[in-house]
């Protein structure tokens, strides 16, 4: 598949895409409603970025039991918010 360098996802928002990090951050929290959901900050040689996982994907992804220092493939849509982009996780694999 097509990878992506972190610098090149505000070009691309609201396009799905894969992107390649190092996870340097897993933070698991609830949801407004009460499910787990995560955030996975990570970067790349180009740039930092957030992985966003709502409740229904991160079910599913949780398994993979993901932590600092992993090197993950994300699939999903490019958003900005705020200053930050951050890219909302369809699908995530482990690579190491």
């Amino acid at each position: 598949k097509n990878l992506t360098d972190v610098k090149d996802v505000k070009n691309l928002l609201n396009k799905k895409l894969s992107v390649v990090i190092c996870a340097e951050r897993v933070k698991e929290l609830q949801s407004k409603k009460g499910r787990l959901m995560c955030f996975i900050q990570g970067s790349d040689d180009t740039g930092k970025i957030t992985f966003t996982i709502f409740p229904n994907e991160y079910e599913k992804i949780k398994l993979l039991d993901i932590k600092k220092q992993d090197v993950i493939v994300g699939f999903g849509k490019a958003e900005k918010r705020f200053n930050d982009y951050n890219i909302i996780i369809e699908r995530i694999k482990k690579l190491n």
